[in-house]
């Protein structure tokens, strides 16, 4: 199942409700931030810790910092779309 939210509150609603095993998520987002969806995501389910894939074109430095404290993955845009898949992929069997 592939869903989408409009912003980081709807991301949080969807993450509440279904289990996903990649959640891909831009870094700046309405209402809500990427990092905040993230850090209010895993209180509600800590299982999910490995599940985010942060993927946007304007990753700041101390976004960056924490992806990496936290040992997350993130990408720059643009990426090839067989990478992207393969990436995705890799966290899914990660977290199976």
């Amino acid at each position: 199942i592939i869903e989408e939210a409009v912003n980081g509150r709807e991301g949080l609603q969807k993450v509440k409700n279904t289990f996903f095993n990649v959640i891909v998520s831009e870094v700046k987002m309405e209402k809500m931030s990427g990092i905040e969806l993230y850090q209010e995501a895993i209180e509600l389910n800590p299982h999910i810790i490995r599940n985010f894939l942060f993927y946007s074109d304007e990753i700041s430095q101390e976004a960056k910092e924490f992806f990496k404290d936290n040992h997350l993955t993130y990408l720059d845009k643009p990426l090839s779309m067989r990478r992207f898949l393969q990436i995705v992929q890799d966290i899914i069997e990660k977290t199976l």
